[in-house]
């Protein structure tokens, strides 16, 4: 099923568009789950303290925020994965 994206494309949360957005987020979110397998950072691990597992939503979507608005009208050539979980990574550091 193909989403409605009409309007979004132009929105300026969306800097590169909604399906390109789409797919970073789903690769971050991935990411989270792989890393959360072998212990959330520490850093992580102390908002999820304070503010319970639900931070790791806003966690996600600011680091897909950022990864988006950095690559900015970026043609990726093949390293698109490596640089999503480079920077996850780091954004979790």
């Amino acid at each position: 099923m193909k989403i409605d994206t009409v309007g979004l494309d132009t929105h300026p949360k969306f800097p590169n568009g909604f399906r390109s957005w789409m797919e970073t987020h789903h690769e971050v979110v991935t990411n989270m789950q792989v890393i959360m397998k072998n212990g959330l950072p520490e850093e992580t691990k102390k908002q999820v303290d304070l503010y319970g597992i639900c931070v790791l939503y806003d966690i996600a979507e600011s680091i897909t925020d950022k990864f988006e608005m950095i690559n900015k009208g970026r043609q990726w050539d093949g390293d698109f994965f490596e640089a999503v979980d480079e920077f996850t990574l780091a954004e979790l550091n």
